[in-house]
């Protein structure tokens, strides 16, 4: 049964810029750790802390079955986790990743599953593999199930392809603006992922012919699926099509505290002073250790947010210590405030620290529906603040989608470090 949405606070700004499927070159080293609100890629691993355990439980995923899905809140690093976290190790184990990030506009020039088949040919040509070229005419399911099909790596040993469709939620938002291109991609992904001869081939005298060409009992390729938590639903709907889809699954949780020192900590050590790890955490998550209860939890998007501006502004050769995080870190969380709601209407923050944000330590929610009903906001300020700037979050409570504030307490954060 679908829950309808609520509402809360959430993150920080998303560079929307990029082409689909296009990844952002970082530059990380020992002087600037952190990427702020980019995506850890493959190339800045080494400064990727505190998701080993879900990146390891990716991994087995991936050896087990054919078809893995990942999902969470916004904000919580997905693809962070898939380049920084997964990747190094699939390949490691001889798999390919081919990070998809596809085109789902009715306009684009190539349909969602032939730009999947250009980024594989890509990948295996960047990674120096050996593999035959697909014909212009091949389908993607046809190229992977040829039956003398074989790909390997540039050291000699048998690769198999992962197809990761990150942001893979974007299939449904499109939906609407182009209902038979979006179901015709779900048709086919769908024969992929449950290794089903596709329609085309299974009537005719063309399609028989083609399938003595092919080794259908084959799967010699992987699929991850990674996607927002509040398209689930959709998701399940697609479950008819495809039994499998959510037998493999991880849902991706906002890190604890210990993983939330470690990102700090084990990336910073050139930058920060003794013991700031923790009080930088703290301050981000409004974090009492000394509180009894359930287990603290930290957003990635703001502990981002916050580590990469201390480290902008800490001075030239000096540290990140309890003075720098004093000073400078409300003014950081305001400033991401005040970028976020700027040009929107006054009853907009209003409706936000009335209903939202609730004393010095708590955080409260509200129904979708019934803000949007009562006018604190309308749908495109509510697209803008929890999807591009991800101040606002939707979180399930209670069979109800809610809007809720995972920010520091207060109107820009924690009161103190």
């Amino acid at each position: 049964m679908t829950t309808p949405p609520t509402l809360s606070t959430d993150g920080a700004p998303v560079d929307a810029s990029s082409p689909a499927g296009a990844t952002l070159a970082i530059e990380l080293d020992a002087q600037a750790p952190w990427p702020g609100l980019a995506a850890y890629d493959e190339s800045s691993r080494a400064f990727f802390f505190g998701r080993g355990e879900e990146s390891g439980e990716l991994l087995r995923m991936v050896r087990l079955a054919p078809l893995t899905v990942i999902y969470g809140k916004s904000g919580l690093g997905k693809t962070s986790l898939l380049q920084a976290g997964l990747y190094p190790l699939l390949r490691a184990g001889h798999f390919l990743p081919v990070h998809l990030r596809l085109d789902f506009d009715p306009a684009a020039p190539l349909s969602p599953l032939r730009q999947a088949a250009r980024r594989l040919q890509a990948a295996l040509t960047v990674a120096g593999a050996d593999f035959p070229a697909q014909n212009d005419d091949e389908g993607l399911w046809c190229y992977l199930h040829r039956r003398q099909l074989e790909i390997w790596s540039r050291d000699n040993y048998p690769l198999t392809p992962v197809l990761v469709f990150d942001q893979f939620d974007e299939i449904f938002s499109r939906a609407q603006t182009d209902p038979q291109r979006s179901q015709a991609t779900l048709d086919a992904l769908a024969d992929l992922i449950e290794n089903r001869i596709p329609a085309e081939l299974a009537v005719g005298g063309r399609g028989r012919r083609a399938l003595s060409d092919l080794d259908l009992q084959s799967q010699r390729y992987r699929i991850v699926l990674a996607f927002r938590e509040d398209f689930l639903a959709d998701v399940q709907g697609w479950k008819r099509q495809v039994p499998s889809l959510l037998r493999n699954r991880l849902r991706l949780l906002p890190m604890s505290r210990e993983q939330a020192v470690e990102v700090v900590g084990c990336a910073g050590v050139a930058v920060l002073a003794s013991g700031v790890a923790e009080r930088v955490v703290d301050f981000v998550g409004n974090l009492d250790s000394s509180t009894a209860g359930a287990p603290p939890v930290v957003e990635p998007v703001l502990l981002s947010l916050c580590r990469y501006q201390l480290n902008q502004r800490r001075a030239p050769g000096g540290k990140i210590d309890l003075e720098l995080l004093n000073q400078a870190g409300q003014d950081i969380l305001e400033d991401f405030y005040d970028e976020a709601l700027a040009g929107m209407p006054e009853g907009v923050a209003r409706f936000i620290e009335t209903h939202l944000i609730q004393g010095d330590r708590y955080r409260g929610s509200y129904p979708v529906e019934q803000a949007l009903q009562d006018g604190f906001l309308n749908g495109e300020q509510l697209s803008l603040l929890a999807d591009r700037h991800r101040l606002l979050r939707v979180d399930q409570q209670l069979g109800t989608q809610r809007r809720t504030d995972p920010r520091p307490a207060g109107r820009g954060g924690a009161q103190g470090a």
